[in-house]
């Protein structure tokens, strides 16, 4: 059954009593940093003259990613919510202007038989949220990249203190967001914590396959 996680102003919450989408904010002017490994030092080794002007948008863009792609990693198996029907993935959008981005819940869904589930239908049908686990942990470990890299060129007024595998970002004050910290392991994320200025603290783990630890 499973009611796990949701995400709000931009955090990864335990319980889905309520959805409130963050407040949309403004959508990068520059093209989508690249997925691959090297993001981080594609950004960093840019040429100043040729360099895009990255902003706070990019970085706001970044962390609700890295919320909206975890929410789901750990709702893969919630077929039941507190308002009704299976956990609705989440999705950052932006619009064709590029003005705003926003978090969107998407009505995805699969059928599974499986007759003796409680949330089973008469025919023996349970809903189950169409998560893929590798797209979502891939976007999750391209946001993370995403987040370093602009950190490491101080947007925003964001800091670092990037160890190699070890990567503790410090946003602005402007952020609901206070430190993101992200342990790597050969080129993923093995984990990560997260700290808002609510005084929130949250921790995962996450498996090769991109599952998470004791979800």
């Amino acid at each position: 059954m499973k009611s796990l996680l949701s995400l709000t102003a931009g955090f990864v919450l335990i319980a889905q009593t309520s959805f409130a989408a963050p407040a949309p904010v403004a959508a990068p002017t520059n093209p989508t940093l690249s997925p691959d490994k090297t993001a981080a030092k594609t950004l960093a080794t840019k040429p100043s003259a040729t360099a895009p002007a990255f902003n706070c948008s990019d970085l706001r863009r970044a962390t609700l990613r890295l919320s909206a792609h975890a929410s789901n990693l750990a709702n893969i198996g919630t077929t039941r919510t507190p308002t009704g029907g299976p956990y609705k993935p989440l999705e950052v959008t932006c619009n064709i202007g590029g003005a705003f981005c926003n978090v969107e819940a998407q009505d995805l869904v699969k059928r599974v038989y499986d007759p003796k589930h409680p949330d089973a239908d008469a025919n023996g049908y349970v809903q189950y949220p169409m998560i893929n686990i590798g797209n979502e942990y891939a976007g999750f470990n391209t946001a993370a990249a995403e987040v370093k890299a602009l950190a490491t060129l101080g947007i925003c007024k964001s800091q670092i203190l990037d160890q190699g595998s070890l990567a503790i970002v410090k946003y602005h004050s402007d952020f609901e967001v206070v430190t993101d910290t992200l342990q790597f392991k050969d080129g993923r994320v093995e984990s990560w914590t997260r700290q808002t200025r609510e005084g929130k603290m949250q921790s995962f783990s996450f498996k090769n396959d991109g599952s998470m630890v004791g979800i």
